[in-house]
Protein backbone atom coordinates (compact mmCIF):
# COMPACT_ATOMS: atom_id res chain seq x y z
CA UNK A 1 0.00 0.00 0.00
CA UNK A 2 3.01 2.35 0.75
CA UNK A 3 4.40 1.72 -2.18
CA UNK A 4 1.05 2.58 -4.35
CA UNK A 5 0.62 5.86 -2.45
CA UNK A 6 4.50 6.57 -3.40
CA UNK A 7 3.51 6.11 -7.32
CA UNK A 8 0.31 8.12 -6.83
CA UNK A 9 2.73 11.05 -5.18
CA UNK A 10 5.24 10.88 -7.70
CA UNK A 11 2.78 10.90 -10.56
CA UNK A 12 1.12 14.04 -9.09
CA UNK A 13 4.62 15.35 -9.01
CA UNK A 14 5.14 14.95 -12.58
CA UNK A 15 1.61 16.22 -14.00
CA UNK A 16 1.70 19.25 -11.73
CA UNK A 17 5.37 19.99 -13.01
CA UNK A 18 3.81 19.24 -16.85
CA UNK A 19 0.81 21.68 -16.20
CA UNK A 20 3.11 24.18 -14.55
CA UNK A 21 5.71 23.95 -18.11
CA UNK A 22 2.77 24.33 -19.93
CA UNK A 23 0.90 26.74 -18.48
CA UNK A 24 4.04 29.59 -17.55
CA UNK A 25 4.06 32.46 -19.88
CA UNK A 26 7.00 32.23 -21.96
CA UNK A 27 9.09 35.38 -23.09
CA UNK A 28 10.16 34.22 -25.93
CA UNK A 29 7.36 35.70 -28.42
CA UNK A 30 8.56 39.10 -27.29
CA UNK A 31 11.81 38.57 -27.51
CA UNK A 32 12.30 37.51 -30.96
CA UNK A 33 9.56 39.73 -31.98
CA UNK A 34 11.79 43.18 -30.85
CA UNK A 35 15.12 41.20 -32.41
CA UNK A 36 13.41 40.71 -35.62
CA UNK A 37 12.06 44.47 -35.68
CA UNK A 38 15.76 45.93 -34.42
CA UNK A 39 17.34 43.85 -36.92
CA UNK A 40 15.28 44.93 -39.99
CA UNK A 41 16.12 48.60 -38.91
CA UNK A 42 19.51 47.96 -38.65
CA UNK A 43 19.11 46.22 -42.26
CA UNK A 44 17.37 48.50 -43.99
CA UNK A 45 18.78 51.76 -42.74
CA UNK A 46 22.57 51.19 -40.95
CA UNK A 47 23.97 48.01 -42.67
CA UNK A 48 25.14 49.81 -46.45
CA UNK A 49 25.50 53.21 -45.29
CA UNK A 50 27.56 51.85 -41.95
CA UNK A 51 30.07 50.14 -45.11
CA UNK A 52 31.36 53.28 -46.55
CA UNK A 53 32.85 54.32 -43.71
CA UNK A 54 36.82 53.73 -43.36
CA UNK A 55 38.68 53.25 -39.64
CA UNK A 56 42.40 53.89 -39.10
CA UNK A 57 44.26 53.24 -35.54
CA UNK A 58 47.58 54.75 -35.16
CA UNK A 59 49.96 53.34 -32.02
CA UNK A 60 53.31 53.31 -31.64
CA UNK A 61 53.45 56.30 -34.98
CA UNK A 62 52.48 53.45 -37.00
CA UNK A 63 48.93 53.94 -38.82
CA UNK A 64 47.14 50.56 -39.52
CA UNK A 65 43.73 50.92 -41.25
CA UNK A 66 40.77 48.24 -40.45
CA UNK A 67 38.93 46.44 -42.87
CA UNK A 68 36.14 45.45 -42.93
CA UNK A 69 34.11 41.96 -41.73
CA UNK A 70 30.26 40.71 -42.58
CA UNK A 71 29.16 37.73 -40.77
CA UNK A 72 26.02 36.09 -39.88
CA UNK A 73 24.74 36.76 -36.21
CA UNK A 74 24.26 33.38 -34.54
CA UNK A 75 21.81 32.63 -31.53
CA UNK A 76 21.23 29.44 -29.52
CA UNK A 77 18.11 27.38 -29.37
CA UNK A 78 15.37 26.95 -32.28
CA UNK A 79 14.91 29.63 -34.69
CA UNK A 80 11.57 29.44 -34.77
CA UNK A 81 10.24 32.94 -36.18
CA UNK A 82 13.96 34.27 -35.88
CA UNK A 83 14.61 36.28 -38.78
CA UNK A 84 18.79 35.66 -40.05
CA UNK A 85 20.63 39.11 -39.96
CA UNK A 86 23.76 39.86 -41.06
CA UNK A 87 26.84 42.22 -38.86
CA UNK A 88 29.08 44.44 -40.51
CA UNK A 89 32.18 45.24 -38.41
CA UNK A 90 35.35 47.04 -39.28
CA UNK A 91 38.62 45.07 -37.97
CA UNK A 92 42.37 46.30 -37.17
CA UNK A 93 44.80 43.61 -36.16
CA UNK A 94 47.99 43.47 -34.79
CA UNK A 95 48.43 46.55 -31.96
CA UNK A 96 50.50 46.17 -29.40
CA UNK A 97 48.66 45.48 -25.66
CA UNK A 98 51.06 48.13 -24.41
CA UNK A 99 50.54 51.00 -27.25
CA UNK A 100 46.48 50.65 -26.51
CA UNK A 101 46.44 52.99 -23.77
CA UNK A 102 48.14 55.87 -26.47
CA UNK A 103 46.30 54.74 -30.18
CA UNK A 104 44.44 57.51 -31.54
CA UNK A 105 41.28 56.47 -33.37
CA UNK A 106 40.04 57.89 -36.38
CA UNK A 107 36.75 57.91 -39.10
CA UNK A 108 36.70 59.12 -42.49
CA UNK A 109 33.02 59.22 -44.54
CA UNK A 110 32.01 60.83 -47.31
CA UNK A 111 30.85 63.65 -45.97
CA UNK A 112 33.76 64.44 -43.97
CA UNK A 113 37.05 66.03 -45.87
CA UNK A 114 39.19 64.74 -42.78
CA UNK A 115 39.59 62.01 -40.60
CA UNK A 116 37.88 62.51 -37.05
CA UNK A 117 39.15 60.93 -34.02
CA UNK A 118 36.98 59.23 -31.59
CA UNK A 119 38.20 58.73 -27.69
CA UNK A 120 36.85 55.31 -27.10
CA UNK A 121 36.93 54.93 -23.35
CA UNK A 122 37.75 51.09 -23.53
CA UNK A 123 41.41 51.68 -24.94
CA UNK A 124 42.30 53.06 -21.97
CA UNK A 125 40.18 51.65 -19.09
CA UNK A 126 40.19 48.08 -20.49
CA UNK A 127 41.98 45.81 -17.78
CA UNK A 128 45.25 44.38 -19.79
CA UNK A 129 44.89 40.88 -17.25
CA UNK A 130 42.37 39.90 -15.07
CA UNK A 131 41.87 36.36 -13.21
CA UNK A 132 39.96 33.75 -14.46
CA UNK A 133 38.90 30.25 -13.34
CA UNK A 134 38.21 27.32 -15.49
CA UNK A 135 37.36 23.77 -14.05
CA UNK A 136 39.21 20.52 -15.19
CA UNK A 137 37.79 17.13 -15.87
CA UNK A 138 39.52 14.00 -15.62
CA UNK A 139 40.43 12.57 -19.85
CA UNK A 140 40.92 9.24 -20.47
CA UNK A 141 44.01 10.74 -22.06
CA UNK A 142 45.11 12.52 -18.59
CA UNK A 143 44.76 9.60 -16.43
CA UNK A 144 46.50 6.39 -16.08
CA UNK A 145 44.83 2.28 -16.29
CA UNK A 146 42.35 1.29 -19.09
CA UNK A 147 38.66 3.27 -19.73
CA UNK A 148 36.19 2.75 -17.13
CA UNK A 149 39.10 2.68 -14.34
CA UNK A 150 40.71 6.00 -14.98
CA UNK A 151 41.99 7.85 -12.11
CA UNK A 152 43.40 11.11 -12.38
CA UNK A 153 45.79 12.38 -9.60
CA UNK A 154 46.05 15.52 -8.25
CA UNK A 155 49.66 15.43 -9.38
CA UNK A 156 48.34 15.24 -13.34
CA UNK A 157 45.49 17.56 -12.89
CA UNK A 158 48.39 19.84 -11.82
CA UNK A 159 50.51 19.77 -14.95
CA UNK A 160 47.47 20.12 -16.86
CA UNK A 161 46.41 23.08 -15.68
CA UNK A 162 49.76 24.39 -15.83
CA UNK A 163 51.05 23.33 -19.59
CA UNK A 164 47.10 24.80 -20.33
CA UNK A 165 47.43 28.23 -18.61
CA UNK A 166 50.16 28.90 -16.40
CA UNK A 167 47.85 28.12 -13.64
CA UNK A 168 47.34 27.13 -10.56
CA UNK A 169 45.38 23.99 -9.65
CA UNK A 170 42.58 23.59 -6.85
CA UNK A 171 41.41 19.89 -6.25
CA UNK A 172 37.67 19.52 -5.53
CA UNK A 173 36.67 18.30 -2.19
CA UNK A 174 35.92 14.43 -2.28
CA UNK A 175 36.09 13.32 0.99
CA UNK A 176 39.19 13.56 1.36
CA UNK A 177 40.12 11.59 -1.67
CA UNK A 178 41.99 13.95 -3.92
CA UNK A 179 41.23 11.69 -7.05
CA UNK A 180 39.31 11.50 -9.76
CA UNK A 181 37.62 9.56 -12.32
CA UNK A 182 37.04 9.96 -16.10
CA UNK A 183 33.39 8.80 -15.71
CA UNK A 184 32.67 11.59 -13.31
CA UNK A 185 30.67 14.23 -14.92
CA UNK A 186 31.50 16.50 -11.59
CA UNK A 187 34.62 18.25 -12.39
CA UNK A 188 37.81 17.17 -10.62
CA UNK A 189 38.98 20.39 -9.55
CA UNK A 190 39.68 24.48 -10.79
CA UNK A 191 42.78 25.76 -12.41
CA UNK A 192 43.23 29.47 -11.49
CA UNK A 193 45.10 31.77 -13.56
CA UNK A 194 45.89 34.98 -15.06
CA UNK A 195 44.04 36.07 -18.16
CA UNK A 196 45.63 38.69 -20.63
CA UNK A 197 43.51 41.17 -22.48
CA UNK A 198 43.60 40.03 -26.48
CA UNK A 199 40.48 42.02 -27.95
CA UNK A 200 38.40 44.84 -27.93
CA UNK A 201 35.43 45.81 -29.43
CA UNK A 202 33.76 49.68 -30.06
CA UNK A 203 30.61 50.65 -30.39
CA UNK A 204 29.95 53.33 -31.67
CA UNK A 205 26.87 55.47 -32.41
CA UNK A 206 26.05 55.89 -36.41
CA UNK A 207 23.58 58.56 -37.87
CA UNK A 208 23.44 57.28 -41.53
CA UNK A 209 21.58 60.31 -42.74
CA UNK A 210 24.44 62.63 -41.44
CA UNK A 211 27.20 59.96 -41.97
CA UNK A 212 28.56 60.89 -38.91
CA UNK A 213 29.82 58.75 -35.83
CA UNK A 214 30.46 59.52 -32.28
CA UNK A 215 31.23 56.87 -29.47
CA UNK A 216 28.41 55.05 -27.88
CA UNK A 217 26.78 56.46 -24.84
CA UNK A 218 24.52 53.45 -24.35
CA UNK A 219 27.47 50.53 -24.39
CA UNK A 220 30.81 50.82 -23.33
CA UNK A 221 31.72 47.03 -24.97
CA UNK A 222 29.84 45.21 -27.71
CA UNK A 223 29.68 42.12 -24.66
CA UNK A 224 27.46 41.70 -22.24
CA UNK A 225 27.25 43.38 -19.66
CA UNK A 226 28.75 46.12 -21.76
CA UNK A 227 30.86 47.63 -19.51
CA UNK A 228 34.97 48.59 -19.93
CA UNK A 229 35.68 44.98 -18.43
CA UNK A 230 33.92 43.29 -20.50
CA UNK A 231 36.89 42.46 -23.16
CA UNK A 232 38.49 39.24 -24.86
CA UNK A 233 40.60 37.90 -22.33
CA UNK A 234 42.96 34.50 -23.50
CA UNK A 235 45.73 32.84 -21.30
CA UNK A 236 49.15 33.68 -20.27
CA UNK A 237 50.52 32.21 -24.43
CA UNK A 238 48.19 34.43 -25.81
CA UNK A 239 50.05 36.76 -27.83
CA UNK A 240 50.62 40.34 -26.94
CA UNK A 241 49.13 41.78 -30.17
CA UNK A 242 45.40 43.43 -29.85
CA UNK A 243 42.75 43.09 -32.09
CA UNK A 244 40.23 46.06 -32.11
CA UNK A 245 36.54 45.77 -34.12
CA UNK A 246 34.10 48.60 -34.45
CA UNK A 247 30.86 47.64 -34.50
CA UNK A 248 27.32 50.11 -34.72
CA UNK A 249 25.21 49.81 -31.16
CA UNK A 250 22.52 48.98 -33.03
CA UNK A 251 24.02 46.22 -34.36
CA UNK A 252 22.25 42.72 -33.90
CA UNK A 253 24.97 40.75 -32.30
CA UNK A 254 24.65 43.56 -29.66
CA UNK A 255 21.13 43.55 -29.52
CA UNK A 256 20.61 39.97 -29.73
CA UNK A 257 23.10 40.01 -26.22
CA UNK A 258 20.73 42.71 -24.57
CA UNK A 259 17.89 41.14 -25.15
CA UNK A 260 18.72 37.66 -24.08
CA UNK A 261 20.95 39.17 -21.31
CA UNK A 262 24.19 37.61 -22.85
CA UNK A 263 22.91 33.87 -23.06
CA UNK A 264 22.41 34.70 -26.97
CA UNK A 265 19.06 32.31 -26.26
CA UNK A 266 15.73 33.24 -26.61
CA UNK A 267 13.61 30.79 -24.82
CA UNK A 268 11.77 27.17 -25.52
CA UNK A 269 9.66 27.67 -28.66
CA UNK A 270 6.15 26.14 -28.12
CA UNK A 271 7.15 23.35 -29.72
CA UNK A 272 9.79 22.64 -27.13
CA UNK A 273 8.17 23.89 -24.54
CA UNK A 274 4.59 21.90 -25.40
CA UNK A 275 6.99 18.63 -25.68
CA UNK A 276 8.72 19.23 -22.56
CA UNK A 277 5.07 19.74 -20.50
CA UNK A 278 3.86 16.34 -22.23
CA UNK A 279 7.28 14.61 -21.40
CA UNK A 280 6.30 15.34 -17.82
CA UNK A 281 2.10 15.10 -17.63
CA UNK A 282 1.71 11.42 -19.72
CA UNK A 283 4.48 9.75 -17.72
CA UNK A 284 2.78 11.61 -14.48
CA UNK A 285 -0.68 10.19 -15.22
CA UNK A 286 0.73 7.37 -16.05
CA UNK A 287 2.40 6.65 -12.52
CA UNK A 288 -1.01 7.66 -10.79
CA UNK A 289 -2.97 5.16 -13.13
CA UNK A 290 -0.46 2.52 -12.33
CA UNK A 291 -0.69 3.33 -8.31
CA UNK A 292 -4.32 3.75 -8.55
CA UNK A 293 -5.09 0.11 -9.73
CA UNK A 294 -2.47 -0.58 -7.23
CA UNK A 295 -4.67 0.10 -5.00
CA UNK A 296 -7.83 -0.85 -5.94
CA UNK A 297 -5.97 -4.18 -5.92
CA UNK A 298 -4.74 -3.78 -2.51
CA UNK A 299 -8.31 -2.96 -1.49
CA UNK A 300 -10.25 -5.18 -2.73
CA UNK A 301 -8.01 -8.44 -1.57
CA UNK A 302 -9.14 -6.81 1.59
CA UNK A 303 -12.72 -6.82 1.00
CA UNK A 304 -12.65 -10.43 -0.19
CA UNK A 305 -10.28 -11.89 3.07
CA UNK A 306 -12.88 -9.70 5.18
CA UNK A 307 -15.81 -11.12 3.61
CA UNK A 308 -14.12 -14.51 4.07
CA UNK A 309 -13.21 -13.84 7.75
CA UNK A 310 -16.82 -13.02 8.15
CA UNK A 311 -18.51 -16.34 6.87
CA UNK A 312 -16.48 -18.10 8.72
CA UNK A 313 -17.31 -16.52 12.09
CA UNK A 314 -20.93 -17.21 10.66
CA UNK A 315 -19.99 -21.16 10.20
CA UNK A 316 -19.07 -21.48 13.62
CA UNK A 317 -22.06 -19.36 15.05
CA UNK A 318 -24.07 -22.31 13.14
CA UNK A 319 -22.05 -24.40 14.89
CA UNK A 320 -21.99 -23.41 17.90
CA UNK A 321 -24.57 -20.76 18.47
CA UNK A 322 -23.28 -20.28 22.49
CA UNK A 323 -19.74 -19.98 21.60
CA UNK A 324 -19.43 -23.46 24.42
CA UNK A 325 -16.66 -25.47 24.88
CA UNK A 326 -16.08 -26.51 21.61
CA UNK A 327 -14.88 -22.71 21.01
CA UNK A 328 -17.65 -21.26 18.70
CA UNK A 329 -17.54 -18.02 17.89
CA UNK A 330 -20.36 -15.29 19.06
CA UNK A 331 -20.54 -11.99 16.99
CA UNK A 332 -20.70 -9.29 19.15
CA UNK A 333 -24.26 -7.18 18.97
CA UNK A 334 -25.52 -10.65 17.78
CA UNK A 335 -28.49 -12.40 20.04
CA UNK A 336 -27.72 -15.82 21.58
CA UNK A 337 -30.46 -18.40 20.17
CA UNK A 338 -31.01 -20.49 23.03
CA UNK A 339 -31.30 -24.14 21.86
CA UNK A 340 -35.13 -25.20 22.55
CA UNK A 341 -35.83 -29.13 23.84
CA UNK A 342 -37.02 -31.20 21.32
CA UNK A 343 -41.03 -31.29 21.66
CA UNK A 344 -42.37 -34.95 21.95
CA UNK A 345 -45.27 -35.67 19.35
CA UNK A 346 -48.46 -35.93 21.49
CA UNK A 347 -46.92 -34.50 24.75
CA UNK A 348 -48.79 -31.25 24.63
CA UNK A 349 -52.37 -33.20 23.83
CA UNK A 350 -51.98 -35.60 26.90
CA UNK A 351 -51.13 -32.99 29.36
CA UNK A 352 -54.24 -30.37 28.18
CA UNK A 353 -56.71 -33.70 27.86
CA UNK A 354 -55.79 -33.99 31.25
CA UNK A 355 -58.80 -32.55 34.09
CA UNK A 356 -57.57 -30.27 36.88
CA UNK A 357 -56.92 -32.43 40.36
CA UNK A 358 -59.87 -31.51 43.03
CA UNK A 359 -59.10 -29.56 46.39
CA UNK A 360 -60.07 -31.75 49.02
CA UNK A 361 -60.58 -28.64 51.08
CA UNK A 362 -63.19 -26.54 49.26
CA UNK A 363 -66.92 -27.53 48.77
CA UNK A 364 -67.59 -29.07 45.34
CA UNK A 365 -70.37 -27.41 43.34
CA UNK A 366 -73.59 -29.26 43.19
CA UNK A 367 -73.88 -32.28 40.36
CA UNK A 368 -70.16 -32.87 41.23
CA UNK A 369 -70.82 -34.86 44.62
CA UNK A 370 -69.92 -38.32 44.57
CA UNK A 371 -68.03 -38.15 41.29
CA UNK A 372 -65.24 -40.10 40.58
CA UNK A 373 -62.05 -38.36 41.63
CA UNK A 374 -60.26 -38.38 37.98
CA UNK A 375 -56.73 -40.21 37.87
CA UNK A 376 -53.49 -38.67 37.02
CA UNK A 377 -51.96 -40.18 33.64
CA UNK A 378 -49.00 -39.55 32.00
CA UNK A 379 -47.69 -39.96 28.57
CA UNK A 380 -46.39 -42.53 27.23
CA UNK A 381 -42.88 -41.07 26.39
CA UNK A 382 -42.59 -40.24 29.82
CA UNK A 383 -42.53 -43.95 31.14
CA UNK A 384 -45.08 -45.68 32.96
CA UNK A 385 -44.49 -44.11 36.22
CA UNK A 386 -43.66 -40.35 37.16
CA UNK A 387 -40.24 -39.68 38.46
CA UNK A 388 -40.23 -39.92 42.13
CA UNK A 389 -39.84 -36.28 44.00
CA UNK A 390 -36.29 -36.33 46.14
CA UNK A 391 -36.64 -32.96 47.81
CA UNK A 392 -39.26 -31.10 49.72
CA UNK A 393 -43.29 -31.24 48.79
CA UNK A 394 -43.84 -28.35 46.86
CA UNK A 395 -47.47 -26.68 47.73
CA UNK A 396 -49.58 -25.23 45.13
CA UNK A 397 -52.12 -22.70 45.34
CA UNK A 398 -55.36 -24.07 45.41
CA UNK A 399 -54.90 -27.59 46.16
CA UNK A 400 -52.47 -30.35 47.14
CA UNK A 401 -49.12 -31.06 44.73
CA UNK A 402 -49.69 -34.14 42.94
CA UNK A 403 -48.58 -37.48 44.76
CA UNK A 404 -45.13 -38.91 43.90
CA UNK A 405 -45.81 -42.06 43.19
CA UNK A 406 -48.62 -44.95 42.44
CA UNK A 407 -49.13 -46.08 45.89
CA UNK A 408 -49.66 -42.80 47.03
CA UNK A 409 -51.98 -41.24 44.40
CA UNK A 410 -54.63 -44.32 45.14
CA UNK A 411 -54.31 -43.51 48.89
CA UNK A 412 -55.22 -39.94 48.16
CA UNK A 413 -57.56 -40.23 45.62
CA UNK A 414 -59.23 -42.67 48.51
CA UNK A 415 -59.43 -40.14 50.65
CA UNK A 416 -61.14 -38.11 48.42
CA UNK A 417 -63.74 -40.01 47.74
CA UNK A 418 -64.38 -40.52 51.74
CA UNK A 419 -64.37 -36.99 52.25
CA UNK A 420 -67.16 -36.07 49.43
CA UNK A 421 -69.41 -39.44 51.16
CA UNK A 422 -69.26 -37.83 54.44
CA UNK A 423 -70.46 -34.61 53.13
CA UNK A 424 -69.01 -31.57 53.28
CA UNK A 425 -66.96 -30.04 56.25
CA UNK A 426 -67.90 -27.68 59.01
CA UNK A 427 -66.65 -24.36 59.09
CA UNK A 428 -63.18 -23.94 61.24
CA UNK A 429 -63.14 -28.08 60.87
CA UNK A 430 -59.67 -28.97 60.35
CA UNK A 431 -59.06 -32.15 58.15
CA UNK A 432 -57.68 -35.27 59.38
CA UNK A 433 -54.69 -37.36 58.21
CA UNK A 434 -55.09 -40.54 57.80
CA UNK A 435 -52.20 -42.77 58.54
CA UNK A 436 -50.46 -43.93 55.81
Amino acid sequence: MCCSVLLVVIGCGLSIAGIIVFSVENPRYERVMSYNKLGTTYTDEDFTPFGTLSFSLQADGNVTNATQSVTSVDYVGSSENVKDFRSRAFVIHGISRDALSSAVLTYQSTATAAPVRLNPLILTAAPRSVMRTVQLNCDTKDCSGSKGNCVCSSSVMQSKCSNLYQGVYEAASRGGNRECRDDHDDPCGSCRYTAFLTGVCIPVAFNPSSMSTTVSVKYASCQFPFTTNDGSYDSAFASSLVTVTIKTDSDPSIQLQRITSGSRWFGWSSRDQTGVALGLLIPGLIIICIGAMCIACVRRSHARDMKALAESNDLEMNNHPTGGATGGVIQVGQPIQQQQPPMVPGAYETAVAQPAPINPYQPQPAGQQGAAAPAYSYPAQFGAQPPAYQGQPMYYYGGLPPPAHAGAQDQYYSQQQQQQQAGPASPGAVPTKSAA
